[in-house]
């Protein structure tokens, strides 16, 4: 698991997130769950943003909320990582 350094700190469920831990590899579940997840919100047709969104939110076990309040900047490299899955 490696630790992400957030360079624009902010606030989630009440608490201050500096830094994410992010998981090394995802597996064939964490795809067919998050495809779920996505289902569930009705987001029936996901482009790549959805996806790579869903994904970041699986690899560091939180929800998608957690990852819809992430900077921008940060946002991108959380979802380079994910990129780098496939």
């Amino acid at each position: 698991m490696a630790r992400i350094q957030i360079k624009h700190p902010f606030e989630f469920e009440g608490k201050t997130v500096e830094t994410v831990d992010f998981k090394d590899r995802l597996k064939g579940k964490d795809l067919l769950a998050a495809e779920s997840e996505m289902k569930a919100q009705g987001i029936t047709a996901p482009g790549d943003a959805e996806r790579t969104m869903f994904l970041a939110a699986r690899a560091m076990g939180q929800p998608v909320e957690f990852v819809e309040e992430m900077d921008l900047a940060d946002y991108v490299v959380v979802a380079d990582k994910v990129n780098g899955f496939f």
